[in-house]
C-alpha cells in the first residue's frame, strides 16, 4: 500500500464502528479500537492526515458506549 493510502483503514474502521455501534455494540467497539490503533500508529508520518480516522474511531467508541448503556438499561428494565 502506498504511504498516502495508509490513513484509509483507520477511517474505514471508524465509519464501520459508528454504523455497527447501533446494531451490534461489540462489533462497534472492536472496529473503533482497531481504527484508533491504526490511526495512532500512522501518525508518525507527518505527511499523512490521520486525524479523520482517529476522530471517526473516537466517535465510534462513544456511540458504542451509548448503545451499550441503552442496551443495559433495556435489559435491566425487564428484570
Amino acid at each position: 500500500m502506498e504511504e498516502k493510502e495508509l490513513y484509509v483503514p483507520g477511517l474505514v474502521l471508524g465509519i464501520v464502528g459508528i454504523v455497527f455501534a447501533w446494531l451490534f455494540a461489540i462489533v462497534g467497539w472492536v472496529c473503533s479500537i482497531i481504527g484508533i490503533c491504526l490511526s495512532v500508529s500512522n501518525m508518525k508520518n507527518e505527511e499523512l492526515n490521520c486525524m479523520p480516522g482517529l476522530i471517526t474511531s473516537i466517535v465510534g467508541i462513544a456511540c458504542s458506549v451509548f448503545s451499550s448503556i441503552i442496551g443495559a438499561a433495556i435489559v435491566a428494565s425487564y428484570l
